[in-house]
């Protein structure tokens, strides 16, 4: 499963977004992912601020099956000081997959060719899943705090190559959505005409 960028804020997948979010990420998952207990109206005003900085400020990767989203990276670029913060979420019957390990070298490509610097990634010390992901993809994780830690790594300035990466990642990612969902959708559609 590779990532796909969202290119716009269509409607459709600012819904599937949102329905990623209230319906996969709960209780104890979405206090890991955001690091304190966190209500729906949050996580609306989170995802309306985020997806309204899309372009140089922000980007969101996404991996779907079918008709919804199973798992999505946040990436906030902050342009002076060159540094993005990652933020990833896999649906539960999703993980041990290697998606988030997917999400997460996605989001370090487009970084890189936004000019990033460094790249960092907030995670609490319980949450192990994704100190794996930051120390498989080359972040040093410290403990910055009781209880908290901070993964960060320092990108090469090959920021052309990055450039061109991202931009053939999206390709490919556009051209694998499409089959996926295709498979999807036949084997829904044989489902509804056998009966079964």
């Amino acid at each position: 499963m590779i990532p796909r960028k969202l290119l716009s804020c269509s409607p459709l997948d600012v819904d599937r977004l949102v329905k990623h979010f209230l319906n996969d990420i709960t209780g104890e998952d979405r206090r890991l992912r955001f690091g304190y207990e966190v209500k729906d109206e949050v996580i609306d005003t989170y995802l309306a601020k985020s997806l309204e900085n899309y372009g140089i400020k922000s980007m969101w990767f996404v991996i779907e099956e079918g008709d919804r989203f199973i798992a999505s990276c946040h990436v906030a670029y902050d342009k002076k000081s060159k540094t993005a913060e990652l933020g990833l979420t896999v649906s539960p019957f999703y993980r041990n997959q290697k998606i988030g390990q997917e999400l997460f070298n996605r989001g370090v490509i487009w970084a890189r060719a936004m000019g990033a610097d460094s790249i960092f990634m907030h995670c609490l010390t319980e949450n192990k899943a994704i100190q794996h992901i930051a120390s498989k993809g080359g972040m040093t994780v410290v403990t910055i705090d009781y209880g908290e830690k901070e993964a960060t790594i320092k990108v090469n300035k090959n920021f052309m190559a990055a450039g061109a990466e991202d931009a053939v990642m999206d390709n490919i990612a556009i051209y694998d959505t499409i089959v996926r969902n295709q498979r999807w959708f036949y084997k829904k559609f044989m489902k509804g005409l056998l009966g079964h």
